[in-house]
């Protein structure tokens, strides 16, 4: 009877086994590696791998896999149809080079890095392509995710990449240089762009094109974040949909700052009688062009674009922000200084921009703020059109901190608001250099990382006494009305209190421990239950 049960036992295992099988195919991993040699765990092993194009893996590759591409240049056009992680071994290691010229019926055709039907899911990683040629003049035309109205290819995510965009022509046409851009009306819902490293065009011109999302099928989302932009660029990225988050990016024209028709974020409409929500622009740091941002169109299309424009730091530009026809922007808890015009207005728009920071704690240069030195201010009051509301904006810092001891954190915040304290700097906004003339402070270079406009750090004193701690934000940012330092009183550290006799331990122990008979009498009792525990199991034995 027992081998029967243990039978049925074995056959029901086995039975659920080939069910779960039937169901799910394992996924696999595929090595490429361009001398033909490679394992997934070491790209320098001798032992032989069929794969060494990135198209072969592709190819060969089933839903799911992920295709490991080990350090080489690549010399290939790619076509992605099934949902797969494509992992390099690092920018500046693993490198895809299309030397060719793509061509085709579609605009897709066009792409050096195509996503198309099967592709959704798809996660493209730690790679270096390269669309702009060694020589530095191809007009390659990126990644594209999807085609014009192509199909659905939703939730990719594109990390921690190194892209050099194709040399610009000024506008996103076929063939020119763009880094990422998505099939327009095609739906791309879950689209991550992350982590990334765009870099423009070398040399002055008319720029490179960094992030095109066109219109987006389906009401899915788009999630541009934390990416680093540099070189000569037209544009860094450009909105034409709804649904889209561009946040914590930092783009810089680094070749040819300030060049007329550039533009460090692009919102706009070349479809008319649309309605666009949802675009949310938060924590960018934009820097060198002729238009830090660009909002609306050049002309009405009777369309609305409504636009939350939070917490950037938009230094540097010929214009800070230029807000055109059909948009209908918030532009609020921000930093705009170091610009020839803070903003201005080309439309009739009525907006918020409250709660900023224009280099200057009178506020921003306007005829209905008397004395204000800050940014100018460009609207229906001197010469524009429209009207901003930029009253209040920030002007006070209020520094505040807990009790210190030496040697031991003690948090220290400061928060930056107007004098009433209604308006506050947005989440993510910075730079602050942090410094403290006794111990340490951590991070020393922070961000607004704290509700109500607060930048909070960890002071841990050496000393006891007084520490001063002392922070410095962008455009003077500590020259305002409020102080820029707090002054802590640091307690000495605590001394221990000394033993007693009776809490000194018996001579021979260790303190803590225990004395030498009561070591002994513990060995006893546990030979004596460990051998009532071998009679029992003898008893156990006996009776089988």
């Amino acid at each position: 009877m027992r081998r029967l049960a243990l039978t049925a036992t074995l056959a029901v295992v086995v039975g659920l086994g080939s069910l779960m099988g039937a169901g799910t195919a394992m996924a696999a991993t595929v090595v490429v590696d361009d001398d033909g040699q490679a394992t997934a765990a070491d790209c320098d092993s001798a032992t032989a791998t069929p794969y060494t194009t990135i198209s072969a893996a592709v190819t060969a590759s089933a839903g799911g896999d992920t295709i490991v591409v080990c350090p080489g240049t690549y010399d290939e056009r790619l076509v992605i149809d099934k949902q797969i992680t494509l992992s390099g071994s690092g920018v500046g290691s693993t490198i895809v080079q299309n030397t060719a010229v793509p061509s085709g019926p579609n605009a897709g055709d066009f792409a050096d890095v195509q996503l198309t039907t099967g592709a959704s899911g798809t996660v493209i990683q730690d790679i270096s392509f390269d669309f702009n040629g060694a020589g530095g003049t191809r007009q390659g035309w990126g990644i594209v995710i999807s085609d014009f109205n192509g199909p659905a290819v939703t939730g990719v995510q594109i990390l921690n990449n190194e892209i050099f965009i194709g040399k610009g022509s000024g506008a996103a046409s076929i063939g020119e240089g763009v880094g990422i851009q998505t099939g327009k009306n095609a739906d791309v819902g879950g689209l991550l762009i992350s982590g990334n490293a765009f870099h423009g065009d070398q040399a002055a011109g008319v720029g490179s094109e960094g992030i095109y999302i066109n219109p987006v099928a389906g009401g899915g989302s788009v999630t541009i974040a934390d990416n680093a932009f540099d070189g000569h660029l037209f544009v860094g990225v450009s909105i034409e949909s709804g649904n889209v988050t561009v946040s914590n990016n930092t783009i810089v024209d680094t070749i040819a700052p300030n060049t007329a028709g550039t533009h460090g974020l692009r919102v706009n409409d070349f479809v008319g009688g649309v309605n666009y929500s949802g675009i949310v622009l938060s924590g960018n740091a934009i820097d060198g062009f002729e238009n830090g941002m660009r909002l609306g169109s050049g002309a009405s299309a009777a369309s609305t674009l409504t636009i939350n424009a939070q917490g950037n730091v938009i230094t540097g530009n010929t214009r800070g922000v230029w807000v055109r026809h059909d948009a209908v922007p918030t532009i609020e808890g921000g930093i705009i200084c170091g610009n020839t015009t803070g903003i201005e207005v080309l439309s009739s728009a009525v907006f918020s921009a409250q709660g900023n920071w224009w280099g200057d704690a009178s506020g921003p240069t306007h005829p209905g703020n008397a004395g204000g030195t800050g940014d100018s201010v460009v609207d229906g009051g001197n010469g524009g059109s429209g009207t901003v509301d930029f009253d209040p904006w920030v002007d006070t810092i209020s520094g505040s901190a807990d009790a210190a001891t030496a040697g031991s954190p003690s948090v220290v915040s400061f928060q930056f608001s107007d004098a009433g304290g209604t308006v506050f700097l947005g989440q993510g906004v910075g730079p602050f250099t942090v410094t403290t003339d006794n111990g340490t402070v951590s991070p020393a270079t922070a961000f607004v990382n704290a509700p109500a406009g607060t930048v909070e750090v960890t002071l841990t004193p050496a000393t006891a006494g007084q520490a001063i701690v002392t922070v410095v934000g962008p455009c003077g940012l500590d020259g305002t009305l409020g102080g820029n330092s707090v002054t802590l009183n640091v307690a000495a550290a605590p001394v221990g209190p000394t033993p007693t006799p009776s809490q000194l331990p018996l001579t021979g122990s260790e303190p803590g421990g225990e004395s030498g008979l009561t070591l002994v009498l513990a060995l006893a009792a546990g030979a004596i239950a460990m051998a009532g525990a071998g009679s029992a199991l003898v008893a156990v034995r006996r009776r089988r």
